[in-house]
């Protein structure tokens, strides 16, 4: 293989359909490409094959044979005349074996409580995860293990995927060698509280983005758990009306010759306003709200 070539054997057996014997084993020597071990099998199949619907089957002998690609055709090398040709003996330092009872159904049924790649993936596609993330997230066991257990702690998939696809994973990597999601502070479940977080809208994506580094280092995991951490960081996204009316009159107040400009037509000021919304409320405000807010007030409401 070092200098580009090949040489491989084939064993070729062949047996009547339903007959529990084997079929005299033939070896096939030196062949040196995939088409001719292709071909050699073919034609040892079928004259094997053509030997037992003649009832000629006991032609068949247990020999070496070479394949001559020329002729495509296999010819005789030596007969192997019995087992200890090929070497064929027990070996003497190993004692016979044996499985426990039970010790097969044992081991099957700890599988199936763990991990099964082709189930999970199965789960996540019909979830709608695009197949690139299914791979990542079901390749590795220990990754594998990780999201099944968010999702066991209720997390929506998709949700839960986009974290742990990004910065999750990235965290993972940044450990270094020897890091691995068994490794990481971070556990499945508090992941899933700050999930649900986001998706009852307590939590925005940003916000979301700033709590993640310190969940990644093992916190929100204590009383109170992911909720406590960010009502205690300040990361609690602003969803009252009041309060996002009061933050809204605060910006336009702010800059009144841009909101001049504005309602003289120049409408792409709105985008200004936003940011000068975000930078207030230190990203915490909601979008949705603040959006909704924003452009009832531009175009005059009180």
């Amino acid at each position: 293989m070092q200098d580009g070539g090949m040489r491989c054997d084939v064993n070729v057996s062949v047996r009547r359909k339903g007959d529990p014997v084997l079929g005299t084993k033939v070896e096939i020597k030196n062949m040196n490409s995939f088409s001719a071990m292709q071909k050699a099998i073919e034609y040892e199949t079928q004259r094997q094959g053509g030997l037992l619907a003649a009832g000629r089957g006991s032609e068949i002998r247990q020999e070496t044979r070479l394949f001559d690609e020329a002729a495509g055709a296999t010819a005789p090398m030596r007969v192997k005349e019995g087992l200890a040709d090929y070497r064929y003996f027990a070996e003497p330092d190993l004692p016979p074996g044996g499985l426990p009872a039970g010790a097969l159904e044992r081991a099957a049924a700890a599988l199936a409580a763990r991990a099964q790649p082709a189930a999970l993936r199965a789960t996540l596609a019909a979830a709608g995860l695009p197949a690139a993330d299914v791979l990542l997230l079901t390749d590795d066991v220990g990754t594998a293990r990780f999201f099944e257990a968010v999702l066991e702690a209720g997390a929506p998939a998709k949700a839960a995927a986009n974290w742990v696809v990004g910065d999750v994973m990235a965290a993972v990597r940044a450990l270094g060698e020897g890091g691995s999601f068994a490794t990481l502070p971070l556990l499945p479940s508090t992941l899933a509280q700050m999930v649900a977080l986001i998706e009852d809208g307590t939590l925005s994506g940003k916000l979301g983005k700033a709590l993640l580094p310190l969940l990644l280092a093992g916190r929100g995991a204590g009383d109170g758990g992911v909720a406590a951490l960010a009502k205690a960081e300040g990361l609690v996204q602003v969803s009252d009306p009041a309060a996002i009316e009061t933050l809204v009159d605060g910006v336009l107040a702010a800059f009144p010759a841009q909101l001049a400009e504005y309602r003289g037509g120049k409408t792409k000021l709105q985008g200004f306003f936003v940011g000068e919304l975000m930078k207030a409320s230190k990203g915490a405000a909601n979008p949705g709200l603040l959006n909704k807010e924003l452009a009832r007030k531009l175009k005059g409401g009180e």
